[in-house]
């Protein structure tokens, strides 16, 4: 096992017992399943949720369920990412290590999403918080479910049930896949600003989206991909010396300790040579996204809508809660607007013209960028940010 980097949407909880988002309800919603087929199929999905549950509804029984974020793939890839990291190539590696880039083994893994190019989304389990007055927010995020299936309606994340009811709607459209073997592709722990997933090929200050984990920072995590085999006729080059390749369906990112406490050392799962699939993917014919549009923007935009659907609904009593929900829906503007998506400016002028009693500093607006994977380290981000601000207060009035 290798190393690697880095109805009910329920964001954590606002106050004991109140759920904030957009509805509430928490830990309902079970997959489908056939009960004798799941029991004798370990390593399945459906035997992965099985005891999964069990195990969340005696230790975290007020955890949450909620849609995470949608990413767009231009290279086939998906990169879970323990840090800030800048494009670098490394597409033929499972696992980078580069002095140049910072990609180190502990804080990056690349896998290959699906059958290519596409837009991919996730739903996240939170262990429910009590927050009270304005302190500080650290929720513990259990795990991220993520589908590589680029034709469902929630990989896409654009359906409104994706949102409302994460769960069920997730494994209504990974019903193909749920009796499929997953295997352990390794364990990484997320830096301090926690881990992103997101396009390999994407680069600091560019209008890809990557999807940011609230609550991971500083926590181990396992890995755990549920694929299908490729054909022979899908490999170019004939021969597959290097064995037979995978493409990884759908991939859980749990806790660590709560893997080892559920599946110890994980000999139900299918053994597979992680390290040389990167190879094989390479010979593989894969979809492209083909069309005009800006995926990573409309990834963006998309998700704004969500998170504002969250920031208007709240009704809790922590303002540093209410803050986080505005700080989301800033940063999917602000990168959108940066990179010259004109309807981000009016949404983002709406935001700040509905926040003015408490305006954003530029440190919170960094921060917000910077939970879309911009790092502070981009040379431009203050000057834009300037340049930004200047336009929305000619145009839309906003101070």
């Amino acid at each position: 096992m290798g190393k690697i980097g880095g109805g009910q949407s329920d964001p954590p909880l606002a106050k004991e017992g109140v759920k904030v988002g957009a509805s509430g309800g928490a830990g309902a919603g079970s997959p489908p399943r056939d009960a004798e087929a799941t029991k004798n199929s370990p390593g399945t999905l459906l035997w992965v949720m099985d005891r999964l549950e069990a195990y969340l509804g005696e230790n975290y029984p007020n955890f949450g369920i909620g849609y995470g974020g949608a990413f767009n793939s231009e290279t086939a890839t998906a990169e879970i990412r323990g840090a800030l990291f800048d494009h670098c190539d490394h597409f033929d590696e499972l696992i980078a290590d580069c002095d140049t880039c910072g990609r180190k083994p502990g804080n990056n893994i690349r896998l290959l999403t699906g059958s290519g190019d596409g837009v991919y989304s996730g739903i996240n389990y939170w262990a429910a918080q009590s927050y009270q007055g304005d302190h500080d927010i650290n929720p513990e995020l259990i795990a991220s479910f993520y589908l590589f299936d680029r034709g469902s309606a929630h990989s896409r994340g654009i359906d409104a049930r994706g949102w409302d009811s994460p769960m069920p709607f997730f494994f209504s459209n990974a019903v193909t896949y749920q009796e499929h073997q997953g295997s352990v592709v390794g364990d990484f722990t997320a830096g301090s600003e926690g881990f992103w997933i997101g396009d390999a090929g994407a680069s600091d200050g560019s209008s890809y989206a990557l999807v940011n984990h609230w609550g991971s920072e500083n926590r181990s995590y396992r890995v755990i991909a549920f694929s299908e085999p490729v054909e022979a006729r899908e490999i170019r080059g004939a021969s597959a010396p290097d064995g037979v390749p995978v493409r990884p369906r759908i991939i859980v990112i749990l806790g660590q300790q709560i893997a080892n406490d559920v599946f110890g050392s994980g000999a139900d799962f299918a053994d597979i040579d992680w390290d040389a699939q990167p190879r094989m993917w390479g010979k593989l014919s894969v979809q492209a996204n083909i069309g005009g549009g800006d995926n990573g923007v409309a990834c963006l935009s998309n998700d704004g809508i969500y998170w504002e659907k969250v920031r208007k609904g709240f009704q809790g009593s922590s303002p540093a809660l209410q803050r986080k929900y505005e700080t989301e829906v800033l940063g999917r503007w602000y990168q959108a607007a940066l990179v010259g998506h004109e309807k981000s400016y009016s949404y983002l002028a709406d935001l700040l013209r509905e926040v003015s009693d408490r305006p954003f500093t530029e440190e919170e607006i960094l921060s917000a960028l910077r939970s879309r994977g911009w790092s502070l380290a981009t040379s431009r981000s203050s000057e834009l940010i300037a340049k930004l601000t200047e336009r929305i207060h000619h145009e839309h009035g906003v101070e």
